[in-house]
């Protein structure tokens, strides 16, 4: 294991939301009291919003900070799914570019990663064609390929993972996965935190949006949420354990923790 921290560098930040039924994110994306909105004037390297539509994953995203990405607003008010990822960037390898930005699309796979990886320059298996210049881009492929070797998503991380344990140096392996019918949520080590909210079918979310204002909604089916950050003040925001995979299936949104 070959952990390393790099002083209060500040990384990018992760969100997720899967539903029951398909709901809109835009409370979380726009109007909470800590919105994606809000956190992009940190993380202003490039903002990206994936989703499902039915079973084919999409992505729009920009090298441009969120909040100066009219197409991500946009998306946030209009898009409707069972399943969202979503994230902000602080570049930390590679430059602000379309193909450096996340989440990343591939194989009916989403993924975004928060976190810094040293030592995937040269990786014992093909990872196909990469587009960019990013460690959490090769971290992506390395999970595809175990993914398809170990013929479950399950088995590929925990093989993955224990690659880069052994092989690499990192500051954080925090990701969020999603194969549009589960989403997968990593914390490890432990240096950079990832919070999980359970919201049950019709709650009110009322509070100070990032602008100063009052805002409200209950659109939204049963939901659990994942983030790097507390999106608002709600006691029941958990922090996961490090060390901790948790998997969470859209159709009966139960929790599951397994420790790697």
């Amino acid at each position: 294991m070959r952990v390393y921290t790099v002083g209060f560098l500040v990384m990018c930040r992760l969100f997720g939301m899967i539903a029951s039924g398909p709901t809109a994110a835009r409370f979380w994306l726009l109007n909470a009291p800590d919105s994606m909105l809000g956190q992009s004037y940190k993380n202003p390297d490039g903002t990206g919003l994936a989703y499902y539509q039915g079973r084919l994953a999409r992505v729009e995203k920009q090298p441009i900070a969120a909040y100066e990405d009219y197409e991500f607003a946009s998306g946030a008010r209009r898009v409707r799914s069972h399943l969202f990822v979503a994230h902000v960037r602080n570049a930390t390898q590679g430059e602000s570019s379309l193909e450096n930005t996340q989440p990343f699309v591939n194989e009916g796979l989403i993924f975004a990663h928060n976190g810094n990886i040293e030592g995937l320059e040269d990786p014992p298996v093909p990872l196909g064609p990469l587009y960019g210049e990013t460690d959490s881009e090769r971290y992506f492929a390395l999970l595809r390929y175990h993914i398809r070797e170990s013929r479950g998503v399950l088995a590929g991380i925990r093989t993955a993972v224990a690659w880069l344990l052994d092989n690499c140096k990192y500051t954080s392996l925090n990701f969020l996965l999603a194969d549009e019918k589960h989403l997968y949520a990593l914390r490890y080590p432990g240096f950079e935190d990832l919070y999980v909210r359970k919201l049950d079918a019709g709650e009110d979310l009322r509070g100070t949006s990032s602008y100063g204002t009052r805002t409200e909604t209950s659109d939204h089916q049963g939901t659990i949420l994942f983030a790097s950050e507390k999106l608002d003040a709600a006691s029941s925001w958990e922090e996961l354990e490090p060390g901790t995979l948790a998997v969470v299936q859209h159709d009966l949104l139960q929790l599951k923790l397994h420790h790697l």
